[in-house]
């Protein structure tokens, strides 16, 4: 299997309603994503995040333990995953305050099979656009035996360049995915 083969993306739920939760993965798995176990509040979300490193999050804001502006915060200091609301709740004041956290889409309920699809693809071709000259770019390097701080450098040179035009935070999110990356092709 070539290192470049793209795995299917992982994304975490958080819903307390059991039957949503449900509905989603099934669309979700359906359509070939990777879903996380389902996280019921707001500090198991933050755990999840932890444990699974998603690729996109799934968030509804009215959850006990931590509500979702509480539990967006907190994840945007540890992940860059995009965090799409998934709320039947259309308060302005709300939904103003879960993006100042950190969110950066919105699913209202009910949702359609097509609705909810088409705000994951496009939240997660945002991010993956970067990612694949990123990874070319790392593959590279790395069969070429450049060490680890060097190929640190050409990918901070890479999203300063107009041709990767940089994102919020995304440079870690690109340095994790490296450290993983590099321990993965070492282990071929």
């Amino acid at each position: 299997m070539p290192i470049l083969a793209r795995p299917a993306k992982k994304i975490l739920t958080v819903e307390d309603n059991a039957i949503v939760s449900a509905d989603v993965r099934s669309i979700l798995e359906a359509a070939g994503y990777d879903v996380c176990p389902d996280a019921r509040d707001g500090e198991q979300a933050i755990e999840h995040v932890r444990t699974y490193a998603p690729d996109l999050i799934l968030l509804d804001l009215t959850l006990p333990r931590l509500d979702g502006v509480d539990a967006a915060s907190r994840i945007r200091q540890e992940s860059n995953a995009p965090i799409l609301v998934l709320t039947g709740n259309d308060d302005p004041d709300l939904l103003e305050r879960a993006e100042a956290a950190g969110t950066s889409g919105l699913v209202l309920k009910p949702f359609s099979e097509h609705g909810l699809l088409s705000a994951v693809r496009s939240r997660l071709a945002e991010f993956d656009d970067n990612d694949f000259h990123l990874r070319c770019l790392i593959e590279t390097m790395h069969r070429e035996g450049a060490d680890e701080r060097a190929i640190v450098r050409a990918v901070q040179n890479a999203m300063g360049a107009d041709a990767y035009p940089r994102r919020p935070g995304g440079l870690g999110r690109v340095l994790r995915r490296l450290g993983r990356f590099l321990t993965h092709a070492g282990s071929r």
